[in-house]
This record gives structure tokens, C-alpha cells and sequence, in this order.
């Protein structure tokens, strides 16, 4: 499927977020890249240099490609004003809220605006040496969208940009004041106006910006969050012992929190004594600050292991070395937009899930899935009748059926497959 070089197409793509950052905002971008040649476009990445952050993983910039030009420039947004670089502690709910509303107080769309200066200074240098037939940005951050449409208009090179989260409808981003809000309107609205295509991870994100901007249905597509099942090879589940292994991968924040599950799983283990003789529970990334005191309280300490922040690679052993992934998207305004990026990761294991979700974009892929249970995330009883009729099924060898259309579906390299289909189209559409 790969063409010559000379048959190639270009694409400039902006993404602040890139390896070796780690977690799941950074794979969507990676694995577009990796995958995009074969396809016939030939990414160049502006991205910014790494300094602080909550994780770094140097796994994934195994996935990009020797010949990928990846140019990385200052930004003097506030993950730089600390004195050293390396890993930083997420914040806790409480006091991530209060650093997020004092930022969005002081910059528009986002503190990333300051990345800007640089990456486009970059971009112009990138865009006068070489001829480049489209422009790709991912957000969040949102000065990316900003800077990728300021870049179309000036070269006359289609634009297409991809929503990992909305922006005037992110239930995360609260707005200083109602004429704060209306100028984050002006700018999404701006740029969705000036994108030839825009693409989203789910179709309740995409509705809603649909219904914003009054913008033709054609002009957007939904690319789901995927798995790369080249990640999985030689990473068989091999079950040596009796216990059944429940484990998260990722990071918990805001509505998003361990609570009910371990309550659950305190209240499983007193009440079954299969799960309280074979159950365990393994946290995979990074945990709040509270963790270790509420296992303690409920008692589980010789049930649950936290590892810390692993590698992707790493982080994929011990998810296929588990007997059941969970996951949660706790109660919150806009709950129903929140589709994870592990889910699809989940979804490539073919393993039984654990979904503490409400309705919405997550508990729709779920049940499609097939073999998973759906509970509501604050409903502990529910939980923990879920943990012991898992670990039964499990210990009893009870396998389900996965829905392999949708496990083929949420593949990376198909999935870029359809952003290179969106890119195409863009192209004709833009040089007709």
C-alpha cells in the first residue's frame, strides 16, 4: 500500500502532545503517524520540546518512524516555569480545578497559546522549504486548531482537525464569565468554519459541534480511539495461578476515581468467599493522593498492588497478563460524551470488561462489545455484585464472545486508514 517517496503526499502536523510524553492523549497522534505512509502521506510533526509532565514514555517513540521529520520548539506555557524538568505529581481533583480555572481566566483558548509563537515560526520555515498538501492538528490543546487554520489561510493548504475532547461543550473547561465563554465560541466557531474537514472520537462530540457551528453534516466524520494490534503480538495471556485479576490502566482525575470500585470489592470479598480467596486488583498509572489511605481503611492492602506509571509496552504485558480490565467515567456534567482511550485498548485484549460508566458514548461501545458488564459508577452494591460474578465466571472458565467486527473496527492501522480517506477527500475538494 506504501507508494514511492515522490508518490507521496505531505502532511504538516501539529500536535503539542508527542513522545516521548506518555499517556493516552499522546497514542492517538502517534499511531496516525506511524501509520500514515502507508497510506501515501508522509507526516512532518511541530511539536514542543519536552520539559515537565505527568509522564514520559519512551515506548512510544519506538513507534515513529526513522524518516518522520519531528521538529520541537520553545514554549513558555506553565508546565515550564518550574526551575527543573522531569515528572510532576498530578494535582489533586480539588486543587487541578482551581490551577485549570485560574488558567482559563488568564488564557484563551488555553496557557498551550503560548507554544504558538514557536511552533508557528517553525511551521513557516517548514512550509517555504517544502511543498505540503495538508494540514493536520489534534486537540486538545486548542491554540493548535488556532495555529492550523492561521497556516491553511496563509498557504492555501486544506486543514483538517481532530477533536479528542470538545471545546465549548468540554465538561472539564469552566469559563470565567459568559463573555469569556462567548470568545471561546468566536475562536471554536472560527475554527471549525476553516477546517475543510473536522474529525471527532465520538458522534456525541461531533453532534454537538455540529449543532454549534450550523455546519454541514459532510464536513465532519467521527475517527474512533483505536488499538494498534501490532502492540499485542507475543503478549499471550498465560493463567498460572487460580486468582482472577481485575486491573486499570491509566490515570484517575476529576469524576474519574478508584471510591466506589474498592468499596465494591471490599464488599465482594465479604460477602463471597471465592472472591475473597482469589480476587486481586492491580492499578496500572497513576493513582490520587488518597489511594493508599482508603486501601488501608477497607482492608486490601494484600489484595491490591499499584505498579506506578509504566511504559505502554509494559503497561500492555500487564493488561494481558490480567483476567479483567476495568474502567471508569464517574457522574459528571457532560458524562455522556466521555468515550476513554483505553476502552479500545480493553477492546483489543478480547477480555471480559468492567464498565463503571453511565449512559453515554463509553457504555454504548461497551454493550456493542458484548462481553462486558455495564454498572452504574456510584452504585457500590452493583459493583460488587459484578466483581463476584466475574471472578465466578472466570475461575469456571466461562468465556464470552467479543464482537470481532467491532474488535477489527477500532484497529490503528484502519483507523488511519480513514483519516488518510478524509485527508484525500479534502485535497480533491480543495484543488477542485
Amino acid at each position: 500500500m506504501t507508494g514511492s517517496a515522490n508518490d507521496q503526499k505531505r502532511v504538516l502536523v501539529l500536535s503539542y502532545y508527542f513522545p516521548p510524553l506518555g499517556m493516552s492523549g499522546v497514542q492517538r497522534i502517534t499511531k496516525f503517524v506511524k501509520y500514515l505512509p502507508d497510506f501515501g502521506w508522509q507526516p512532518s510533526v511541530i511539536s514542543s520540546r519536552p520539559y515537565s509532565y505527568f509522564a514520559f514514555d519512551g515506548s512510544l517513540t519506538n513507534d515513529i518512524p526513522d524518516d518522520i521529520s519531528v521538529t520541537r520548539t520553545r514554549s513558555l506555557d506553565p508546565t515550564r516555569w518550574r526551575l527543573k524538568p522531569g515528572t510532576v505529581t498530578i494535582p489533586s481533583s480539588g486543587r487541578h480545578g482551581t490551577l485549570r480555572s485560574i488558567s482559563n481566566r488568564f488564557f484563551v483558548p488555553d496557557n498551550k497559546i503560548l507554544w504558538v509563537p514557536f511552533a508557528r515560526n517553525a511551521a513557516i520555515r517548514a512550509m517555504r522549504a517544502e511543498r505540503f498538501d495538508m494540514i493536520f492538528s489534534t486537540a486538545p490543546p486548542y491554540s493548535s486548531h488556532m495555529l492550523a487554520v492561521e497556516l491553511g489561510d496563509r498557504f492555501k493548504v486544506p486543514v483538517v482537525t481532530d477533536f479528542r475532547d470538545n471545546w465549548v461543550g468540554n465538561p472539564r473547561t469552566v469559563f470565567a464569565s459568559d463573555r469569556q465563554r462567548l470568545k471561546h465560541e468566536r475562536l471554536e466557531r472560527k475554527v471549525l468554519e476553516m477546517s475543510n474537514h473536522v474529525v471527532t472520537i465520538n458522534s456525541h462530540i461531533r453532534e454537538d459541534l455540529v449543532a454549534r457551528s450550523s455546519l454541514p453534516d459532510r464536513r465532519f466524520s467521527v475517527i474512533e480511539q483505536g488499538y494498534d494490534a501490532q502492540d499485542f503480538k507475543g503478549l499471550a495471556h498465560e493463567k498460572k495461578t487460580e486468582d482472577v485479576t481485575f486491573l486499570y490502566s491509566g490515570v484517575f482525575y476529576d469524576a474519574q476515581k478508584p471510591d466506589a470500585f474498592l468499596h465494591g470489592l471490599a464488599r465482594a470479598r465479604n460477602a463471597d468467599t471465592s472472591v475473597s480467596k482469589h480476587t486481586r486488583a492491580v492499578f496500572v498509572g497513576l493513582v490520587p493522593e488518597n489511594f493508599s489511605v482508603l486501601v488501608e481503611e477497607l482492608k486490601l492492602g494484600d489484595v491490591v498492588r499499584h505498579t506506578g506509571y509504566m511504559d505502554h509496552d509494559q503497561a500492555l504485558a500487564m493488561l494481558m497478563q490480567s483476567d479483567i480490565p476495568w474502567l471508569t467515567v464517574g457522574h459528571q456534567r457532560g458524562e455522556e460524551q466521555i468515550s476513554t482511550g483505553k476502552l479500545a485498548e480493553y477492546v483489543g485484549t478480547r477480555k471480559p470488561i468492567l464498565g463503571l460508566v453511565p449512559d453515554g458514548a463509553a457504555s454504548r461501545l461497551l454493550h456493542e462489545y458484548g462481553d462486558s458488564v455495564v454498572v452504574d459508577p456510584d452504585d457500590i452494591e452493583a459493583i460488587a455484585g459484578a466483581i463476584v460474578s466475574l471472578t465466578n465466571r472466570c475461575r469456571a472458565n466461562g468465556g464470552g464472545k467479543p464482537n470481532e467486527q467491532l474488535i477489527q473496527r477500532l484497529e490503528r492501522k484502519r483507523l488511519t486508514g480513514e483519516l488518510a480517506q478524509v485527508f484525500n477527500n479534502a485535497w480533491i475538494q480543495r484543488s477542485e
